[in-house]
């Protein structure tokens, strides 16, 4: 009988000796596995990063843009007041101009 309980034993020690080779196996694919995981995650958090990077990069370039034509149609408009202050006033609106305050300050016009 002890050659038969020997037997048992060994092959219940074989047996939890497979089980946690098999165990120590699923732990190391399972932390592969994480691994792998991980690297995809930051692989996409990375790609994520590098798009709204190219979107804002694009966006401070429209900025650019659009404050660069605000200010030409700014250059524009003081030009155009300037030439406009520096001609000699037209006569005509310099009339109908002090008609209208007449009238105002007449009290016949209140617009």
């Amino acid at each position: 009988m002890s050659d038969r309980n020997a037997t048992t034993s060994s092959g219940g020690f074989r047996r939890v000796l497979d089980a946690e080779t098999t165990a120590d196996a699923r732990l190391a694919a399972g932390h592969e596995e994480a691994a792998a995981i991980r690297q995809r995650a930051r692989a996409e958090a990375r790609a994520i990063a590098a798009r709204a990077d190219r979107r804002l990069q694009a966006l401070h370039a429209d900025m650019q843009e659009d404050i660069g034509r605000a200010k030409a149609r700014m250059v524009q408009a003081f030009e155009a007041a300037r030439r406009d202050l520096s001609a000699p006033p037209d006569e005509a609106r310099v009339q109908v101009a002090a008609k209208h305050l007449a009238r105002r300050l007449a009290g016949i016009d209140s617009s």
